[in-house]
């Protein structure tokens, strides 16, 4: 049973976010749909710009080729500032979760290059191993963005199942040292001390949920390197596409990385808060408990969300 301090301390949690809520939706009405026109501007701008490189690389090889490496690197940053799947996986997994700045920055960049490494995978190995159109590449990266969306919220089932049982573990020694201090109270110096407070604290890195992450983010390719592979591959330009791919992904990363850098300072800060400190980190642990199962329903619905609206998307031509 929850005791009433966790249940104020829930109350309180909640009536912050409904007014962090209110404080953000004039953002969410005006400045945000304008910063997405202002990206998706910039986007459309630099897959032109990708395109004509590529075309330069055919007249001059080393010069535009470098051109084109530098454009995609440029690309992977602008692009990794927009909306996206992976970003909000990654950001509320460390967000709910509470990870080190180390480990963040290894998922952002684990899933950048695995998303570049896809890329490379799907393209070259349809249209050399199994020789299909560029349309039919398209939908096999269709299925493949399927799947990382299935992962996704697997993902989530997985924070949420580890963290639930991370709680259960937590009250079975919580009781059994509760039944061993009532055991000293009857029997005085019995031989056995009771359970230190840091045995209380099920904050753990999870191989398993960190791999589960970085393959669900990572399995759909980003758009700009297969449009990038694809145009390059028709004018057996396989290296200066390859190459081209490796900077994208090492763009994405950084800003990925920087995202991931703000999320983990803003989790340290709210634990300093003095409403979730207490004796023994109780409290602590609580919400550590709380803001994981939230993230991992949050990463489940938008996994879900993903599913569905890809399966009741209508097909679509290669653009």
């Amino acid at each position: 049973m929850i005791s009433r301090p966790k249940l104020i301390l829930i109350f309180v949690l909640a009536l912050l976010a409904t007014g962090l809520f209110q404080l953000i939706k004039p953002f969410t009405e005006i400045v945000w749909p304008n910063y997405l026109v202002l990206i998706h501007s910039v986007q459309q701008g630099y897959h032109t710009m990708l395109l004509d490189a590529v075309k330069q690389s055919q007249i001059e090889p080393v010069t535009a080729s470098l051109t084109l490496i530098g454009l995609s690197f440029l690309y992977g940053i602008f692009h990794a500032a927009g909306p996206g799947h992976g970003k909000v996986v990654i950001s509320t997994y460390l967000l709910s979760t509470g990870d080190q700045l180390r480990r963040g920055v290894m998922l952002s960049f684990s899933s950048s290059l695995l998303q570049g490494i896809t890329a490379i995978s799907v393209v070259t190995g349809a249209t050399w191993i199994l020789n299909y159109s560029m349309r039919t590449t398209q939908l096999l990266i269709d299925d493949v963005e399927l799947g990382s969306f299935v992962l996704i919220a697997a993902a989530g089932c997985l924070i949420i199942g580890l963290r639930l049982k991370n709680i259960s573990s937590r009250l079975r020694r919580r009781q059994a040292a509760d039944a061993h201090i009532i055991s000293d109270d009857t029997h005085e110096h019995c031989g056995h001390a009771p359970l230190p407070a840091a045995s209380l604290n099920g904050k753990a890195f999870s191989v398993s949920t960190f791999f589960s992450i970085v393959f669900s983010t990572g399995l759909r390719p980003c758009s700009g390197a297969v449009i990038v592979l694809l145009f390059a591959n028709s004018l057996n330009l396989f290296t200066a596409g390859l190459l081209s791919v490796l900077a994208m992904s090492l763009g994405v990363a950084l800003t990925t990385s920087g995202l991931a850098a703000l999320t983990v300072y803003a989790r340290h800060l709210a634990e300093r808060l003095p409403l979730a400190k207490a004796e023994n980190g109780q409290n602590v642990r609580w919400v550590s408990d709380l803001l994981a199962i939230s993230g991992g329903i949050v990463i489940l619905l938008f996994g879900l969300s993903l599913v569905f609206a890809t399966l009741g998307a209508p097909s679509h031509p290669f653009k």
